[in-house]
């Protein structure tokens, strides 16, 4: 099996068009000049699932580097290949987008195409709203669908207790424990989840509360862990486990 990552956010609804111009739209987009090198992403292919479109994109990366012989800095650019983006478009999961990567390309290509928007609208654009899984506020209503089993490890952050002000658990079937009613459950000391480590249909996936899912069990394809993403996000929103943050933009 393939390890995968993804952070998942849902397109911000005042610029839907605009966004959706971008990414379901073949081409080569320009997104930032720097020392006379054009800065560019590209959206290579777009195909069907069962859940929405899957978005195969790549774009260029800057690297300063100093050239000891000329004494200066110059800059470089690689074009990295084979990234993925799915994009939601259930009732279930309106505008829901996955960028599937770690947090460094995730970030990068929310800046990217954020930087396309705001040069078109000539305006500050934010385009993807983040999103928060409630883990904490919904933990007895997760756990109760019956499709999240066996927590192996969970982080804990403002522990109400005079002596444990944070923990990390790790262990088998954790939600049993006496220490998870103790720092999760209890009403006087229970502290927030930062994330879990969680099996859901068979895979154990890492959920943090930011909205990134990661699984050292994914499919060698990114249409099978979009996929994936798409029924655990289901399930979380069933029971009114995702929170979107408000954006001011």
């Amino acid at each position: 099996m393939v390890a995968k990552s993804c952070g998942v956010f849902q397109i911000n609804p005042k610029y839907d068009k605009e966004t959706k111009e971008v990414l379901l739209n073949k081409g080569r987009y320009k997104y930032g000049v720097i020392e006379n090198l054009t800065l560019y992403f590209y959206v290579d292919r777009v195909m069907s699932l069962r859940s929405g479109k899957l978005i195969e994109i790549a774009y260029d990366k800057p690297y300063r580097f100093r050239n000891r012989d000329q004494d200066q800095l110059q800059v470089v650019k690689e074009t990295i290949e084979g990234r993925t983006i799915c994009l939601y478009e259930t009732n279930e999961l309106p505008n829901f987008i996955a960028i599937i990567g770690n947090r460094e390309m995730v970030n990068r290509v929310r800046m990217i195409v954020g930087n396309i928007l705001s040069e078109r609208l000539e305006k500050s654009v934010r385009p993807f709203v983040p999103i928060n899984f409630t883990l904490s506020e919904r933990e007895k209503e997760i756990l109760q669908t019956g499709a999240f089993t066996n927590i192996r490890e969970l982080s804990i952050h403002e522990i109400r207790d005079p002596y444990v002000k944070k923990a990390i658990l790790k262990g088998f079937q954790l939600e049993m424990s006496p220490e998870y009613n103790k720092y999760v459950r209890d009403a006087i000391r229970g502290g927030i989840i930062r994330y879990f480590t969680v099996s859901f249909r068979s895979k154990v996936l890492f959920i943090s509360s930011d909205g990134h899912i990661y699984t050292r069990e994914a499919g060698e394809k990114d249409s099978e862990f979009a996929d994936l993403i798409y029924d655990v996000l289901r399930t979380l929103r069933k029971v009114d486990a995702i929170k979107y943050q408000a954006l001011l933009i």
